[in-house]
């Protein structure tokens, strides 16, 4: 996908005696990225009204009661209007250009291959040396003859003393993969039938699990990402030919 319909480089965007001053390749990555864009920005339009509202909620926030006095204050503080409208719906703006890039097929796509590395679960996990003795306690456990937390401090195998049974909120991708796939098909307040993982046999009874959403703040934040990347693929590929002409 074309981000830029011009032929970019890095002399057509800096001047020579600028460049001096951009030396240093991690800073003049940072000021690229910047410039490329604000200049995809220029050509992004957003309505009127959204500005009023931005505007409208800045003076609110800040007990400003007219646009007379909005004027006053960035005088004061030397601010243009117009910078500051443009600022004020940067982040607006900067959404309608990532959805206007970027479709939402691609967009779920992306999260598809993101979503089970998010997902997160809070859990109580048991852990016994012996089948039998996990057997038992388990059924102790479903009969409500004893709590999660009696079996714990009585027959299970304690891998930090200062924690309990209770594990989490923590990310499902971080746990062992068996104990993953077990907690992602259990419902809150399942008590799991004993499994075992490296010769240990574990109880696990799930009690939350947030799953991650594709709503519109995650549609926009898997977008602005991959604005965001393709802009530093953009300023990468611009600078190492650059490194490459000053070379010759």
């Amino acid at each position: 996908m074309e981000l830029f319909k011009e032929k970019l480089s890095i002399k057509n965007i800096f001047k020579e005696e600028v460049l001096t001053f951009l030396d240093n390749k991690i800073f003049l990555k940072k000021v690229l990225k910047e410039i490329l864009i604000q200049n995809l920005l220029t050509r992004t339009k957003i309505e009127d009204s959204i500005k009023k509202e931005h505007i409208s909620k800045f003076m609110k926030k800040n007990n400003i009661n007219s646009l007379d006095h909005l004027k006053e204050y960035l005088l004061k503080i030397k601010i243009s209007f117009k910078d500051f409208e443009n600022e004020i719906v940067r982040e607006k703006m900067l959404n309608n250009l990532a959805f206007k890039l970027f479709s939402e097929k691609i967009i779920y796509d992306s999260y598809i291959k993101q979503r089970n590395k998010c997902d997160v679960a809070t859990y109580y996990l048991l852990r016994f040396k012996e089948k039998s003795l996990a057997l038992d306690c388990y059924f102790q456990i479903e009969c409500e003859e004893k709590t999660i937390q009696e079996i714990y401090d009585n027959y299970c195998l304690k891998v930090d003393l200062n924690s309990g049974p209770k594990v989490g909120p923590s990310l499902i991708s971080k746990v062992h993969p068996d104990l993953g796939r077990k907690l992602k098909n259990m419902n809150p307040g399942e008590l799991s039938e004993p499994f075992i993982i490296n010769d240990i046999w574990l109880i696990a009874k799930l009690e939350e699990k947030s799953l991650l959403k594709f709503d519109d703040r995650l549609k926009s934040n898997i977008a602005r990402k991959m604005l965001y990347g393709r802009i530093d693929q953009i300023s990468e590929s611009l600078i190492a030919d650059y490194e490459l002409e000053k070379n010759k």
